[in-house]
């Protein structure tokens, strides 16, 4: 009998997952004295400790609006990931709130603490993202990008699939899956796009929705691929369909939570970013411009 000491991820994912789930009965006490906004508050904030506590210090975590250089501005989100390197928050109200240029967004989520059918939190959170990608604007990553500011040299091509390196991954977070069935929302995955929802949804207790790859037919025993890109460009290979992954294990919560985070940290390493220009933003800000001379201009 071996008695080498192994690492347990799973349960420390399923300690996680406790911490979520004692963060939605504080919440649903706090929601008794009708105190609603600290309420909700409670599960999001306990959601976006357990990402900054997974993710590197070179991903931030917050919440609030993105904004382009146009001055358009996102709906609020519960969670922003962005570029912990080199972020300019335009500006952080007193509740904690933030601004963040849309150059420097990895990823946005939204948490819940209980899915409702009846509330349709996916198709809502589908309408909030298909806003920001439609009524705001950022340059697409070339593919030749390799970060730092640095690309590959033009002799040298990249062989990657993917048409550029700064897709938006998207997911949601509910806590407790409520009354969902895959019956609920089959309807809404089969007429929208696949780059219009989201990269993956996390149901504590239940499962993970995510778009896969596959052999053709799916074997039982094949060990599924997540495409963690999905959000916005497909693999060129492969069958390809969304599933309810369901975990069949003991610590279901942790195992979920890991899908999420599993797919979460491959799009940040693989997702390039060009920093944001600060002048694009705050040149305008500051418009129109009085020049005056301070000294005589020769010709």
């Amino acid at each position: 009998m071996s008695t080498d000491p192994k690492f347990e991820l799973l349960q420390f994912l399923q300690v996680d997952a406790a911490d979520l789930i004692a963060a939605r009965h504080r919440s649903q006490l706090i929601h008794r004295t009708s105190d609603i906004r600290s309420s909700g508050d409670e599960v999001e904030i306990s959601a976006r400790a357990f990402l900054k506590r997974r993710l590197s210090l070179q991903h931030y975590v917050g919440h609030g609006h993105v904004v382009d250089s146009a001055g358009n501005v996102s709906s609020q989100h519960d969670v922003i990931i962005a570029d912990g390197t080199n972020t300019p928050v335009l500006f952080r109200g007193r509740d904690g709130a933030e601004y963040f240029p849309y150059e420097s967004v990895f990823a946005i989520g939204e948490v819940k603490s209980t899915y409702y059918a009846a509330k349709k939190p996916i198709e809502a959170f589908v309408e909030a993202t298909d806003r920001l990608r439609s009524e705001l604007s950022r340059e697409q990553t070339p593919k030749e990008y390799i970060g730092e500011g640095m690309s590959l040299a033009p002799a040298m091509k990249s062989n990657s699939p993917r048409p550029y390196r700064n897709p938006l991954f998207t997911f949601m977070l509910f806590v407790d899956a409520g009354d969902f069935t895959f019956e609920d929302v089959r309807a809404l995955y089969e007429r929208t796009a696949v780059s219009h929802l989201p990269s993956v949804v996390c149901l504590l207790g239940k499962g993970n929705i995510v778009y896969l790859v596959h052999d053709i037919p799916p074997s039982p025993t094949h060990n599924l691929q997540p495409v963690p890109e999905f959000a916005e460009y497909l693999m060129p290979n492969g069958e390809r369909n969304w599933y309810l992954l369901e975990p069949a294990l003991d610590m279901i919560e942790g195992s979920s939570l890991g899908i999420l985070y599993a797919l979460l940290s491959t799009h940040l390493i693989d997702c390039k970013l060009v920093p944001p220009l600060p002048i694009r933003y705050f040149s305008k800000a500051i418009a129109p411009y009085r020049f005056t001379p301070v000294s005589p201009i020769h010709p």
